[in-house]
């Protein structure tokens, strides 16, 4: 292997140069990795600078291209850029998902924004009308975040370096190690990662966030707290009973367990508020459920006076 002989910023405009995204579409049986993208020579190549980065924990971000003319700064060797530089494609589904419940003139919230794939995304279909505020407490992850707004001159996104709670204060937030950046978390690190450090952070309501920011209308919300999600839910009661929002949100058993939380209590919470389900089904669509079962996946869910064809 001739990586370590190559000089760090040499290689990066190597591994940009072999950068491939894939068509935004529906896509069956997606799986957080590398699916079933073609295993060419340049995918052979992405997959091995991935792994060579990932060994030596080298320090060396790059931009890629990505939807609508974007540019996100990928970080090699973690499992964001494992899906998204080597395969291509990060959560194919739920972007579809988005695509058509985002447009001009509404307001998107970014729950646990990480990088910023999904503000970024938001902020070209939502436009110069739109508004979108990105919450991401992690001081790693929210410099990131801010770099990949930058690098997009992006002006319709308010980041806040934040956590949604069901109360305000502050909290001890534990952040993932290398390889694993974004699975910080206010309960135990799930998946069995290492924790490298810890900080502490500032927690806010989503109904606080509206009233402060004077926010008309919610539209959509994406949330993914690492087993956060009910305190997230419970501290935005104002929303769910006025605005109605789309949530698209993460439930794992596990994970949520660690926050005394788990799927079947966030669930009853949005039931309560006359919310209805959808997964993502074998064909990528969403589909309809009466309970919810599956696990380590995003659902939908929808406000039973919404309807919507997928």
């Amino acid at each position: 292997m001739i990586f370590p002989l190559v000089p760090k910023l040499h290689l990066a405009r190597f591994a940009a140069s072999l950068a491939r995204t894939r068509e935004l579409k529906w896509f069956a049986g997606w799986r957080f990795g590398d699916g079933e993208f073609v295993k060419n020579e340049p995918h052979r190549l992405r997959r091995l600078l991935w792994k060579y980065y990932r060994a030596k924990r080298l320090d060396a971000p790059f931009a890629i291209p990505w939807y609508d003319d974007l540019r996100v700064i990928m970080y090699l060797g973690n499992d964001l850029s494992f899906c998204l530089y080597v395969a291509g494609t990060y959560e194919p589904n739920e972007f579809m998902f988005l695509a058509q419940m985002l447009h001009s003139g509404i307001t998107f919230l970014d729950v646990g924004a990480n990088d910023g794939l999904y503000t970024l995304f938001a902020s070209r279909r939502l436009g110069p009308t739109g508004r979108i505020i990105a919450l991401e407490p992690s001081r790693r992850e929210f410099a990131r975040l801010e770099r990949n707004l930058r690098l997009n001159d992006i002006t319709n996104a308010l980041a806040l370096r934040l956590a949604a709670s069901d109360h305000e204060g502050t909290a001890t937030l534990r952040l993932a190690g290398f390889g694993h950046e974004g699975m910080n978390s206010l309960g135990e690190i799930g998946y069995s990662y290492p924790q490298a450090a810890s900080e502490e952070i500032s927690l806010i309501t989503l109904d606080s966030l509206v009233e402060k920011h004077q926010l008309a209308r919610i539209d959509v919300i994406k949330i993914d707290v690492e087993g956060a999600e009910l305190k997230v839910l419970q501290g935005a009661h104002a929303i769910l009973s006025t605005h109605k929002p789309v949530i698209l949100l993460e439930i794992f058993e596990s994970v949520l367990k660690h926050q005394g939380a788990s799927r079947e209590a966030v669930l009853q919470h949005l039931e309560s508020f006359g919310y209805r389900f959808f997964v993502f089904g074998s064909t990528g669509r969403p589909e309809p459920v009466g309970r919810v079962n599956v696990d380590g996946a995003n659902i939908i869910a929808m406000h039973r006076d919404r309807t919507m064809t997928f």
